[in-house]
């Protein structure tokens, strides 16, 4: 069958035309949903009708791929073409790749309505109903002070000083790992007040892998939730950390326990391996922590490899 996949593809459906020689090279389809409302920046923006023909005519683009005009924030908005086309749809998908300009947390926690963060937990959450299939997320922000809603930011701390509180080590294992400074504490916990551009990045970034994977674990059915390898690069070139990061996950289905039958009349077959619930979590926390931790920084990559900058250029 072919790879379903969808992003936010932009103008130049450039993601889409990386991934085709690819699929061509496995000998498989690309069928792409691409979400595209034009932005408030004129035609710039607007999807080119000549270039969409071009890319459905690629050897390896399934027939079925569109690029529908409306907002990602929609999806969590009924009545709208992007919830009418996945969610109320009942599609699902092998691959998303959510490449934003601006941030995941852009509005205040909890608000209701067609917000970015509502849009996310509502795909993310249609993905863990609607398969039984493994599926990757890719999900691109930015991560600076300037532009995260501090309010926001502030749960993500308070999330992690939970953590702080009931592992007597985890302050020590942050501050060694680079993601905050001994000075940025107060009384042991992590201050938002004094965090710098640097620490604020990184914990943002610990925060939302935590927040991912809390979103799909605790869902019914339960998903694992491993983080992959995480790249970041600058936008603000005065800023010493990557301001835009870029995280991946791959999910898989926990398996379920067997439905009870306590008179033992009918069969109930052997289910193997249940999860361990405190492990899953704990090696999916772990591996959140080392991802942050040994993040790529793509302009100094690009820059200390002159032949891999020449082929992206």
């Amino acid at each position: 069958r072919s790879l379903q996949y969808l992003s936010l593809p932009g103008p130049d459906l450039l993601d889409v035309r990386t991934l085709e020689p690819m699929c061509q090279h496995k000998e498989i389809k690309l069928s792409f949903l691409g979400l595209n409302d034009g932005g408030s920046d004129g035609e710039q923006k607007h999807l080119n009708g000549a270039l969409l023909n071009q890319v459905l005519a690629l050897p390896s683009i399934d027939a079925l791929s569109s690029v529908v005009p409306d907002k990602f924030e929609h999806l969590s908005k009924k009545e709208t073409i992007a919830y009418e086309r996945i969610i109320a749809s009942h599609r699902s998908f092998d691959v998303i790749n959510v490449d934003l300009c601006g941030t995941l947390a852009e509005a205040l926690p909890g608000q209701p309505g067609p917000t970015l963060i509502n849009a996310i937990f509502n795909l993310i959450n249609h993905q863990a109903k609607s398969r039984t299939e493994d599926w990757l997320l890719f999900l691109t922000t930015r991560s600076n002070k300037d532009m995260v809603d501090q309010e926001t930011m502030q749960k993500l701390i308070d999330w992690l000083n939970k953590l702080i509180d009931t592992d007597a080590a985890l302050a020590q294992h942050y501050i060694d790992s680079g993601f905050v400074a001994a000075a940025e504490l107060t009384e042991g916990k992590i201050d938002l007040e004094k965090l710098s551009h640097s620490a604020h990045s990184m914990l943002f970034t610990v925060g939302l892998g935590h927040w991912i994977f809390e979103s799909l674990f605790n869902n019914q059915p339960a998903w694992r939730v491993d983080m992959l390898p995480q790249y970041g690069y600058h936008v603000l070139l005065d800023d010493p950390k990557c301001d835009m990061i870029s995280m991946g996950f791959y999910c898989k289905r926990l398996a379920v326990a067997p439905p009870q039958d306590p008179m033992g009349l009918a069969h109930i077959p052997v289910v193997q391996n249940l999860p361990n619930v405190v492990q899953t979590k704990k090696n999916a926390y772990d591996k959140i922590h080392r991802r942050v931790r040994e993040f790529c920084d793509v302009d100094v990559k690009l820059h200390n490899e002159p032949d891999l900058y020449t082929t992206s250029l």
